[in-house]
């Protein structure tokens, strides 16, 4: 089974809401794509090595168009995408975060890059976050 299909079958479990250092959360590890992760970000799964905060730092969308295509994304997908990126940053700004970033309590699946949070769902919301040093609460899950 393919790790978007298995990932669809697993029921999470809300622990607690709490503020953390980002820095602790990796990205998710997905052993179907992580050799195109490595080939544009290393071997980091740091929040503070994804494209999207790779742009916030310096401006250049390269490392995103790069991974985006390796995925088989196509060009108008990926623009439409960082677009949506550019918004979200807009609203977070003027009005907070609406939905709460949702971190597992361990990795998905076990491996060398993570051994314990992992973002699984909100790593746009992340990265912003942890580039314009906003504070921000969690929602802290484990797999049930």
């Amino acid at each position: 089974m393919k790790f978007a299909q298995y990932r669809k079958t697993l029921k999470l479990e809300h622990v607690d809401t709490l503020k953390i250092d980002l820095n602790l959360i990796k990205v998710q590890y997905n052993p179907d794509l992580f050799k195109h992760w490595q080939s544009v970000c290393g071997d980091s799964m740091e929040i503070n090595s994804t494209p999207y905060y790779y742009y916030l730092k310096y401006r250049k969308v390269d490392k995103y168009f790069d991974l985006m295509r390796l995925y088989g994304r196509t060009d108008d997908w990926i623009k439409n995408n960082i677009n949506k990126f550019f918004k979200l940053r807009e609203s977070i700004s003027k009005h907070g975060i609406k939905e709460l970033p949702v971190i597992l309590t361990k990795p998905i699946i076990n491996n060398e890059y993570s051994k314990d949070l992992e973002i699984w769902e909100g790593h746009r919301r992340l990265s912003i976050c942890l580039y314009d040093g906003i504070q921000q609460e969690v929602k802290l899950c484990r797999i049930v």
